[in-house]
């Protein structure tokens, strides 16, 4: 097997494993969207009339962008969402621990736990790069 073809498989294998995070994040957001609004008015960054919002839209952001990682439908589009939620999640973690927060972080999975923490920022930092590498490398035409 070409070099290519197996930096490609190898592209398209983290595109589906991204996607199954996202998908498996969104669940929960999904199923309790009044406690996810509840950790992003934790946060401080938006005004609490304004949580809900996100609430309500991001859960579905994740989970068509990890819909479209799995399937294959618009994969580079999706890779460039999964970079900027990932990017997203780790200043939003990384705010709340230079401000000393002590919240659930509203992520809908515990790959490291729900908990802000400097681990929770690592986990992010990590999905941010892996996320980052196979938008880089991804390429259909091979």
């Amino acid at each position: 097997m070409k070099k290519t073809n197996v930096i490609q498989l190898m592209t398209v294998l983290t595109a589906i494993l991204l996607g199954a995070v996202l998908i498996i994040a969104s669940y929960d957001k999904f199923m309790n969207p009044a406690v996810f609004a509840q950790n992003i008015r934790a946060y401080h960054l938006l005004p609490d009339s304004l949580s809900p919002v996100p609430a309500l839209f991001l859960p579905w952001l994740e989970f068509f962008t990890g819909l479209s990682l799995i399937s294959g439908l618009i994969r580079r589009a999706a890779l460039g969402i999964a970079v900027f939620l990932f990017a997203l999640f780790s200043f939003v973690v990384a705010y709340a621990l230079i401000g000393g927060l002590r919240i659930d972080c509203g992520c809908g999975i515990a790959l490291l736990g729900t908990k802000v923490t400097d681990a929770k920022l690592v986990e992010n930092i990590v999905l941010t790069s892996v996320s980052s590498l196979a938008l880089f490398f991804y390429n259909p035409k091979k």
